[in-house]
This record gives structure tokens, C-alpha cells and sequence, in this order.
């Protein structure tokens, strides 16, 4: 019976050995297996970790600015803000045409504003210029005759009116003879031959002129004298 106990006893002494001895062994194959993963792991990070640095250096060198010479630059600059200086100068010049052609289209408007009506009136002034050369000038003073020396001295102060009237407006009436003919002030319809009298020089006159201020309402229309054909 003591044999036996002690036989037991040994017996489960080995059990306990062999099962310590698998347990033992068994967590040395984890130990290792995790040594294992986890060196993987760290390697894999590692790695990881070193490409993304390298891609990092990379994409840093890749999108570096170029670099821009200082010359360069100054130069375009001072070339855009020369083009800009030109633009604003164009402007400026541009607006001040565009005031004064404005201005002065005011100032010839309320100067000329009366221009139409001042050339209506000229037909009334030529028709008292011609009732005045119809009259003899012996009787225009004539006493034994009233009612003719009246009509004459009634046109006279009429006609006097009207230039007074428009000298008054700035309408100036030309046109004499012995004036020296100019384009722009006569028209010429006719030449009169004479070795006497200065050639260029008005000798008739079947129209007066006239002049609103510095504007030509109405050529006179003369007749000028010229040097006479030579005979040959």
C-alpha cells in the first residue's frame, strides 16, 4: 500500500514535469513568434517611414520656386509701370480734348445763336441798300419835292437802324470799293480791265458782305480790277 502511494506520487511528479516542460515551451514559440511579428512590424515602419521622408525631400525639391534674376525683374516692373504711366497720360490728354472741344462747342453755340436769323435779315438790309441806289441823288435832297425827299430820308434812318441794330449783335457789314480783294471775305464774279487803278483791287460792288464776330455770314460779291490784255 505504501508502494503504491509512493508510486502515485512519482507519477504525478512526471505529469507535472512534462505538462510545466509544454506550457514552458509553448510560450517561448509565442515569445518568438512575437518577437518575430513585431521586428517585422518595426521594420515595415521603418521603411514606411524613410520613403515618406524621401518623397517628402522629393516633392520639396520638385516644387522649389525657380529662381528669378533680380535684373530681370526690375526691369519688367519698371516697364509695366511705364506702360501704366503712358496709359493714365493718354487718358488725361484724351479728357481734356473732350472738355475743351466741349467747351468750345458751348461757347459757339451761345456766340453763333442768332447766326440763322442775322442771315434772314440780310435780304432786308440789301433790298434798303438798292431802294437807296434807286434814288437820284440829286433828289434826295430835293425841297420842291416832299413826299420823295420824305421816302428818302425815311429809307435812309431805316437802313441807318438796322446796321446800328446789328453792329449791336456783332454783325458787321463790308465791301467797298478800292478794298483789297480777299478770297475769303469776296467772291469775285467779274474782272474789270484798267491799266489805271491798282490790279487785285475792288472796283464794284453788287453785294455787301457781312460778319457775324470772326465768321463769314455772306461773301461780297465785287468785281475786281486787272491789268489789261497786252496787245500783241
Amino acid at each position: 500500500m505504501a508502494g503504491s502511494r509512493q508510486s502515485w506520487r512519482s507519477t504525478m511528479s512526471i505529469s507535472k514535469c512534462v505538462v510545466a516542460s509544454q506550457y514552458v515551451g509553448h510560450q517561448v514559440g509565442l515569445y518568438r513568434k512575437f518577437s518575430t511579428t513585431e521586428g517585422k512590424v518595426e521594420e515595415t515602419a521603418a521603411n514606411a517611414n524613410a520613403t515618406a521622408a524621401d518623397a517628402s525631400s522629393g516633392g520639396a525639391e520638385s516644387e522649389k520656386p525657380p529662381v528669378v534674376d533680380d535684373k530681370e525683374l526690375i526691369s519688367k516692373l519698371q516697364k509695366e509701370v511705364k506702360d501704366m504711366k503712358d496709359q493714365v497720360i493718354r487718358s488725361y490728354a484724351e479728357e481734356e480734348n473732350v472738355r475743351r472741344i466741349a467747351k468750345r462747342d458751348v461757347e459757339n453755340a451761345k456766340a453763333y445763336a442768332n447766326e440763322k436769323f442775322a442771315k434772314s435779315m440780310l435780304d432786308v438790309a440789301d433790298n434798303l441798300e438798292r431802294a437807296l441806289q434807286a434814288i437820284p441823288t440829286d433828289k434826295k435832297d430835293d425841297k420842291e419835292d416832299p413826299v420823295l425827299n420824305n421816302l428818302a430820308q425815311g429809307i435812309v434812318l431805316t437802313e441807318k437802324n438796322l446796321q446800328k441794330i446789328f453792329l449791336q449783335y456783332n454783325i458787321v457789314k463790308y465791301g467797298a470799293i478800292g478794298d483789297v480783294f480777299n478770297p475769303d471775305l469776296h467772291d469775285a464774279l467779274f474782272n474789270i480791265p484798267d491799266a489805271n487803278k491798282t490790279p487785285n483791287t475792288i472796283g464794284q460792288v453788287l453785294k455787301s458782305g457781312y460778319k457775324l464776330k470772326d465768321r463769314t455770314l455772306r461773301a461780297a460779291q465785287v468785281g475786281c480790277y486787272v491789268p489789261p490784255p497786252e496787245s500783241s
